[in-house]
């Protein structure tokens, strides 16, 4: 147990040590904006609220080193190398502690697997949800070896404590746990429950957070119904369905995680292992098989995008433990080390997609929309990806306090649109006709379906408005251009009802209503296109970000064309054509502005 103590001590510190070498030194894209946030500030996040995550991460928040962001990243590199420290436990548990260096390997191959890695380095939920995960493998596995209760006992409070992190991730391995703790005396199964049903009064902490209205409190759970929509998703059970597509997706997520897909030398070890724990401990082989496959069944079921991998994490814990039995099955004692060269393959494979210390995208793109906008300016954006970031910026840094910043899609949400009047009341009065009518409909269509259309209305019309009043103040007002292209069907007819009053100009990343022509392009490009961030091809800077640059620049190009200003649109398309060399529309257009010079 020593041994195995030292060697968890020792991956812990070679994990730690890469995940800060490689962290992101401010805040990511996606979620970790809004996380950062929930953190800083003990408020709420979405869906299912991460109490957990929130409170312990918020100790984070409390160093007296670098920013806030980068202190929350920080969190999520301790608690991922934690995880790979408790995987060699996981492993010794299976192997009855009889492998170290199998253990080893096993624990540096979770630290360097492509998706733990990814959420090592920004502020994410899944490096401590996957910690806990892996310390539940641990407890329940020792446990079927040695059946002292006190082990599943730990389990399941540890399990309960993950269910207030992730709950989806956490609850599916329930039924491989079940594999194996059935077994257990009917007396200690109902403590176990118990403990694990205690473990969940941390989200008391969610009506706790809501009643000091802190700048994030998503879903605003201070009453019991609020609470329990909150805690089960109730604004994503729209989404579940048959999504079949996503299989092919798995097995590419799957097949590149654990080293090169080239030489799939952990996939190899773990197929081998499935069939040598069916030999010699069939529970243990239920308790891998049962967890994988309920991985798979949700994730072909529920339609994830930007975290696709993260939910699937689960499923590569327990073919990393797939993997030990396998390599202990066939290697040698006296060669067993040798199996690290295949998480340094690992290591040095993903290390070009992994390295984020110089990851600023996020920071920039908020920085070039809030450098386009006029003091005291509204903002409207349907992009979470530039949303997120600007809330961290202006909530944590303090960035541009005076602009009003108004993510569209979350206006049919009660509780975002009773934040915006908490944060700006003045803006918000001044649309109080069309709030007043809005209202009765917005706490209802939840419920009714049958007034959806006439939300839809209602929000339009809300949108409109605050529009067209902050123009009458002679307040500038802008918008990201995916807005204005349309993204949202909702609101076409009332932007295009605005910009007969007030024609769009656009100025680089956003558009402005009634504005001047624009002006010189300052926008900041680096680490999108530019060879200095090497990205997977999923990735949200490369199928986000870089199309709203490239969409905003191919509008700023053809208005300038049709001004007949053909060296600003010729600037304009070939800083588009950087981003996307291959574009036929960009290629033509480009040289019929080339013609015109």
């Amino acid at each position: 147990m020593r041994t195995l103590l030292v060697a968890a001590v020792a991956v812990f510190v070679v994990a730690f040590g890469v995940y800060i070498a490689t962290l992101a030194p401010t805040v990511g894209l996606t979620d970790s904006g809004e996380l950062t946030v929930a953190a800083w500030s003990l408020g709420n996040a979405h869906p299912p609220g991460f109490p957990l995550y929130v409170l312990v991460t918020h100790l984070f928040t409390l160093l007296p080193i670098g920013n806030v962001a980068w202190r929350v990243n920080l969190g999520s590199a301790f608690f991922a190398a934690l995880a790979a420290g408790a995987m060699v436990f996981a492993a010794g548990a299976l192997l009855r502690g009889s492998r170290v260096a199998v253990a080893v390997f096993a624990g540096l191959l979770l630290a360097f697997s492509r998706t733990l890695w990814n959420y090592a380095t920004v502020a994410e939920v899944y490096a401590l949800n996957t910690f806990l995960l892996v310390s539940v493998f641990a407890l329940v596995i020792q446990w079927f070896h040695t059946r002292r209760d006190r082990l599943l006992y730990i389990a399941a409070f540890v399990f309960g404590l993950g269910l207030c992190v992730h709950h989806v991730t956490v609850g599916l391995c329930i039924v491989g746990i079940a594999a194996i703790a059935w077994r257990a005396e009917k007396k200690t199964v109902l403590i176990c429950a118990l403990l694990a049903i205690g473990a969940l009064a941390v989200y008391a902490y969610l009506p706790l957070a809501a009643s000091h209205n802190p700048p994030l409190n998503w879903g605003d759970p201070d009453s019991l119904a609020r609470f329990v929509d909150h805690v089960t998703g109730k604004q994503y059970r729209g989404y579940l369905k048959s999504t079949s597509g996503q299989f092919d997706t798995i097995l590419t997520t799957l097949g590149r995680d654990l080293g090169p897909g080239w030489a799939p030398l952990a996939l190899i070890l773990a197929a081998w292992g499935l069939i040598a724990l069916w030999r010699a401990e069939k529970p243990l082989f239920f308790f891998v098989v049962l967890i994988a496959a309920a991985n798979f069944a949700w994730s072909s079921f529920y339609p994830i995008v930007n975290d696709r991998d993260a939910y699937l994490l689960p499923a590569i814990l327990v073919l990393i433990l797939a993997a030990a039995h396998g390599a202990a099955s066939l290697v040698p004692a006296r060669y067993a080390w040798g199996l690290l060269i295949v998480p340094a393959l690992g290591l040095i494979v993903a290390y070009p997609q992994r390295n984020r210390s110089g990851f600023v995208v996020p920071k920039l793109y908020a920085e070039n929309a809030l450098r386009q906008m006029r003091p005291n300016a509204l903002l409207l954006t349907g992009d979470w990806q530039l949303y997120a970031p600007l809330m961290y910026f202006q909530e944590v840094e303090h960035l541009r306090p005076d602009a009003i910043v108004v993510e569209s899609g979350m206006l049919n949400r009660p509780w975002y649109v009773a934040q915006l009047e908490r944060r700006h009341p003045d803006f918000m009065r001044a649309v109080k006709p069309q709030l007043d009518a809005y209202r009765p409909v917005l706490e209802k269509w939840e419920s009714d379906e049958t007034l959806k259309p006439q939300m839809f209305a209602l929000v339009a019309s809300l949108v409109q408005a605050m529009i067209e009043t902050r123009l009458a103040s002679g307040a500038p007002v802008y918008a990201s251009t995916e807005l204005v292209a349309g993204k949202e069907k909702v609101y076409v007819p009332v932007l295009r009802a605005v910009g007969m009053k007030y024609p769009i100009v656009p100025h680089g990343l956003l558009v402005e209503w009634g504005g001047a022509d624009p002006g010189p392009l300052n926008v900041d490009l680096h680490g999108i296109a530019d060879g200095t961030d090497a990205y997977e091809d999923d990735d949200p800077a490369l199928t986000e970000v870089l199309p709203a640059y490239r969409g905003a620049l191919l509008m700023r190009g053809r208005y300038l064309a049709l001004r007949r200003r053909w060296d600003d649109a010729a600037a304009a398309y070939k800083l588009a054509q950087s981003l996307d060399p291959e574009n036929s529309t960009i290629q033509r257009e480009l040289a019929g502005v080339e013609a015109m010079r």
